[in-house]
């Protein structure tokens, strides 16, 4: 019986570690999507002020 709560101890030891290493790339990814986001919002704006430049050339 001793043998088996060591095992389970050692078990939730290292799911407690590894918990916290998923939680640490998780949270990295969820910042690397906020800036794709907002770098994707800027081009996507500058794209719109271009196309807005050119056809209003193209127009002239």
């Amino acid at each position: 019986m001793v043998n088996i709560l060591e095992i389970l101890e050692k078990e939730l030891e290292l799911r407690k570690i590894r918990a916290k290493e998923f939680w640490h790339e998780h949270s990295k990814l969820e910042r690397e999507i906020k800036k794709l986001k907002e770098e994707n919002e800027i081009l996507r704006k500058d794209l719109f002020e271009l196309s807005q430049e050119y056809f209003n050339n193209k127009n002239k």
